[in-house]
């Protein structure tokens, strides 16, 4: 018996005469579609292939429409559903992975909707999905890579701009003390020629300006030492601030690099589930345990 396929949407499996006559009789078949013998190179329509067709709908006897098509359109149908089912949860995980690893669950979807239309005849739109779900799999955790740096460095350069704005005021601070120091200083009186020995009154004048000066020296002396107290504490606790700012950065820091390692490390066990290639992962993840090493010392 001859055998004969169709080039129509849902029929893969080659088909006898009087299945294509059933097909035809039940309206699911046209003149036009294009149908050939198997082993024949050239395409043909229904109507050339078999001309009495549309005369002699009487030749072959009526059959059950579910035995020729339960096989041949119900699977196919089942498989496009599966595959439209794929490609919304593919849609779902590209828009969130990026930023939310959980969204991965999608994509998981994705990857076994795809093998279920491999497995249903429709091995090219399965492979399709397939590959576009690894390859959104790789480009949603580069992205999410990306955005845990970019965070960090934002983050890092605000701490540094924060601390470098604190040095400058501190130094701004020392010079103004300084300055007022040395005002201070160049305030204080000159020391006068002393009187001829023979002037009245010379010892008893004389006497009371050094005591006089004495005592705004002694004066001025407490307020320097004063002044230099009071830089050298300032001193002190700038020093303790920023021992804090770099600890407190130094644990965010950790946190999220083990924020990032737990993610990895989730990443690693879906792929290895799925028989996938997880080196790329590893070699990321590596990298964080070894900076986080770093600044756990």
């Amino acid at each position: 018996m001859k055998f004969y396929e169709l080039q129509v949407e849902g029929y893969h499996t080659p088909l006898s005469p009087d299945q294509i006559a059933d097909l035809y009789r039940a309206g699911r078949l046209r003149n036009n579609d294009p149908c050939r013998e198997i082993g024949s190179p050239r395409w043909k329509t229904i109507d050339e292939v078999f001309p009495l067709l549309k005369h002699d709908s009487g030749r072959w006897p009526a059959l059950p429409v579910k035995s020729v098509a339960s096989s041949v359109l119900e699977r196919p149908a089942a498989s496009t559903t599966a595959l439209k089912a794929g490609w919304i949860c593919f849609g779902l995980g590209l828009s969130i992975s990026w930023f939310f690893p959980p969204g991965n669950v999608f994509f998981s979807v994705a990857l076994i909707t795809a093998v279920v239309a491999m497995c249903t005849h429709q091995v090219n739109r399965g492979l399709a999905l397939l590959v576009s779900s690894f390859l959104a799999i790789g480009l949603c955790a580069a992205l999410f890579f990306g955005l845990v740096l970019g965070t960090a460095a934002i983050t890092g350069a605000a701490a540094l701009q924060k601390f470098d704005a604190d040095l400058k005021r501190s130094q701004a601070q020392q010079h103004q003390s300084l300055a007022r120091l040395n005002a201070v200083v160049q305030q204080l009186p000159q020391p006068s020629f002393p009187l001829p020995a023979s002037t009245p009154g010379y010892v008893q004048s004389n006497a009371s300006n050094t005591t006089a000066s004495s005592q705004f020296f002694a004066q001025q002396k407490a307020t320097f030492a004063q002044a230099q107290e009071a830089q050298a504490r300032n001193a002190g606790i700038r020093r303790l601030e920023q021992q804090r700012d770099e600890s407190n950065a130094k644990e965010a820091r950790i946190a999220q690099l083990q924020k990032s390692i737990d993610w990895y490390d989730d990443m690693i066990r879906q792929v290895r589930s799925h028989g996938g290639n997880e080196s790329v992962f590893v070699k990321a993840r590596d990298q964080l345990l070894t900076q986080k090493w770093e600044l756990q010392r």
